[in-house]
């Protein structure tokens, strides 16, 4: 990782920079209205800057962003008009030290696992690690939804089993998989404080998980600034 850069840009206000170096470019206009941001790579020295902060909300910049902190690098704020052109249909995007680009939430998760560090090794692990992120996009989609509480009921317990004994989801090691989920999870105690999600419960290992997360010094850190996933108006 010593040596090597990534951009993060996620709208909500900010961008970051790494050691390995991450850059993370944010307009505040759009964050405000999206909660995106493009992510871009670059062999630079370490460096913060900033045009705005994440004042408002994370957005979907909230796990990469937890998982660039959990892996210690460096971060500033770059503008997105350094983001490639052409290189996908919205933000969020990353750009590595190769010169390739990857847009969409998902892949920008995975991606960053791969290059910090937080991805399974063996082709098997792998496609169970992308396997459980697709299964979180769709319990995310389907509570936003309103879907019945039974439907969502066999989702918890399809997570039950899918964590088992284990402290994380694959292979027993904290991985990209784990964050995603902590931004799919973290989102029910959010929405029940507004009266929504009523009788979506996670079951006891979940809920284990889930407080486990919380306990990770970079999330416990970014929980700690009382910035939301989204504002009250948006959720």
């Amino acid at each position: 990782m010593k040596g090597r850069s990534v951009v993060l840009c996620v709208l909500s206000g900010a961008v970051f920079v790494v050691r390995w170096r991450v850059m993370y470019t944010c307009q505040p206009s759009t964050c405000r209205s999206h909660g995106h941001c493009p992510f871009r790579v670059n062999q630079l020295d370490a460096k913060k800057n900033y045009h705005s902060k994440c004042e408002g909300f994370y957005g979907r910049g909230m796990v990469p962003l937890a998982m660039l902190k959990h892996s210690g690098v460096e971060f500033s704020i770059h503008a997105p008009d350094e983001v490639p052109a052409g290189a996908g249909f919205a933000v969020p995007m990353v750009t590595f030290p190769d010169g390739s680009t990857t847009a969409q939430t998902v892949a920008v998760i995975v991606a960053l696992g791969e290059s910090l560090g937080l991805a399974p090794e063996s082709p098997a692990s792998k496609a169970k690690a992308m396997q459980l992120v697709l299964d979180g996009i769709d319990i995310g989609t389907e509570m936003s939804s309103g879907k019945p509480v039974d439907r969502i009921q066999k989702w918890m317990d399809y997570f039950e089993m899918a964590l088992g004994e284990s402290d994380y989801f694959v292979d027993g090691s904290l991985t990209y998989v784990d964050f995603a989920l902590w931004g799919v999870f973290d989102v029910i105690p959010a929405k029940k404080a507004l009266g929504k999600f009523e009788g979506y419960v996670m079951g006891s290992r979940l809920t284990a998980w889930y407080e486990k997360m919380c306990s990770v010094g970079a999330i416990a850190e970014m929980k700690g600034t009382g910035i939301p996933y989204l504002p009250p108006s948006m959720m």
